[in-house]
C-alpha cells in the first residue's frame, strides 16, 4: 500500500503541474503572504489525492469525506470562498468523521472531537506557507500514528498519508516546483483527522493524550497564531507572516534557497519531540506525567524563543 501510493503520487503530481501550467492555474508571488520567487503551478493536491485512493477505496465513507475536502479546497483555490461558508463545511466534515468512527453516545467527547478536527483542518492549512513545511510535517506526524494503529485500515491509512507526503515533497522541497494548494492541505487535514478518529473510537485517556501529543505541533501553531493576532488587535482569521516557520526563516542567514531548506529541515527536527513523547506516554502513568511535563516545557520554550505571541516587527 505504501509503495503503491508513493508511486502514484510521484507520477500524478508532475502531470497535474503540467495541467496547471497549461490552464494558467498558478500562484503569483505578491511579496506579502506569497513570498516565493517565481510563478508556481497549483494542483499538487490532486496528485496527492490520487495517491491516497488505494486506501480510501477500502472505506467508501472516507473516500467521500476526502473527496469533499479536496473539492472544498479546490473551490477555495479558484474562487476564494466566504470564510463562514468554508468553516461551515469544515464543521460538517468533522462531525461526519466523528459520527462514522466514534458516534455521539458521549456528547462531550464527540463535541471536543468535532471542534478539534475543524481546528486541525485549519491548522494544517495555515502551516502550508513555505516550501516543504506542510507535507513534511504531516508526513512525520502520520508516521507516528502507525505505532498507535489498532487494525489494518488504520495502519494503511497512516502509511498512505506518509507516502503521499513523501511523494509530493520530492517536488515541493525547496525550490518548490508545485504547490498543493488548499485542495492538498485540506486533504492532509482530513487524513490526519481520520488517523486520529480511527485510533480513538472509544475514549481512553492514555491513547487520547498520545494522539494529542502527536498532532500537538499543529495545535501549538494554530493557538499561538490566534492569540498573537488577538493580542495585537487583529482578526484571528487574518493571515500573517509570523508563523513558526516565518520566524525560523527570518533568523537564518544566507541566500533565500538555503534559508528555505534550513527552515524546512529545522521544522522537521522541531516537530519530532512531540510525537516521540506521544508514543512514550502510552505505557504507564509515570511516563504520561513525564511526557506532559516535558511537552509543556518544550512548548513554552519554543513559544518564547521564537516570539510566537507577538510580531517580530514590534521588537
Amino acid at each position: 500500500m505504501f509503495f503503491l501510493s508513493l508511486l502514484i503520487t510521484l507520477l500524478a503530481v508532475p502531470f497535474f503541474a503540467y495541467i496547471a501550467k497549461k490552464i494558467g492555474f498558478v500562484d503569483i508571488p505578491n511579496g506579502v503572504l506569497k513570498i516565493h520567487e517565481r510563478v508556481i503551478p497549483y494542483l499538487g493536491g490532486l496528485g496527492m489525492f490520487l495517491g491516497a485512493l488505494p486506501v480510501l477505496w477500502k472505506d467508501s465513507f472516507s473516500l467521500v469525506i476526502a473527496s469533499s475536502a479536496v473539492s472544498l479546497g479546490l473551490l477555495d483555490d479558484i474562487f476564494k470562498l466566504n470564510p463562514f461558508l468554508r468553516l461551515s463545511v469544515e464543521v460538517v466534515l468533522s462531525a461526519a468523521i466523528v459520527w462514522r468512527f466514534v458516534g455521539f453516545e458521549d456528547p462531550f467527547y464527540s463535541f471536543i472531537l468535532v471542534v478539534g478536527f475543524t481546528g486541525l483542518l485549519n491548522a494544517v492549512n495555515m502551516i502550508d506557507g513555505l516550501d516543504g513545511i506542510c507535507a513534511g510535517s504531516v508526513g512525520i506526524t502520520s508516521l507516528f500514528f502507525f505505532f498507535l494503529s489498532l487494525d489494518n485500515f488504520s495502519k494503511d491509512l497512516s502509511l498512505t498519508t506518509v507516502a503521499i507526503c513523501l511523494g509530493f515533497l520530492i517536488y515541493n522541497f525547496p525550490p518548490a516546483k508545485i504547490f498543493m494548494g488548499d485542495a492538498g492541505s485540506y486533504l492532509l487535514g482530513i487524513l490526519l483527522s481520520l488517523n486520529f478518529a480511527v485510533n480513538n473510537r472509544v475514549f481512553q485517556f492514555e491513547r487520547f493524550f498520545s494522539s494529542i501529543l502527536i498532532i500537538w505541533f499543529f495545535v501549538l501553531d494554530l493557538g499561538t497564531s490566534f492569540l498573537r493576532r488577538i493580542r495585537n488587535g487583529r482578526s484571528p482569521f487574518e493571515g500573517d507572516r509570523d508563523h513558526f516557520y516565518d520566524k525560523i526563516f527570518r533568523r537564518i542567514k544566507g541566500d533565500v534557497l538555503k534559508r528555505k531548506r534550513m527552515t524546512a529541515l529545522l521544522t522537521y527536527i522541531t516537530i519530532l519531540p512531540f510525537p516521540f513523547l506521544g508514543i512514550s506516554c502510552k505505557f504507564n502513568l509515570t511516563s504520561l506525567i513525564i511526557a506532559l511535563v516535558l511537552a509543556s516545557i518544550y512548548s513554552l520554550s519554543f513559544v518564547k524563543i521564537l516570539n510566537l505571541l507577538d510580531y517580530d516587527e514590534r521588537r
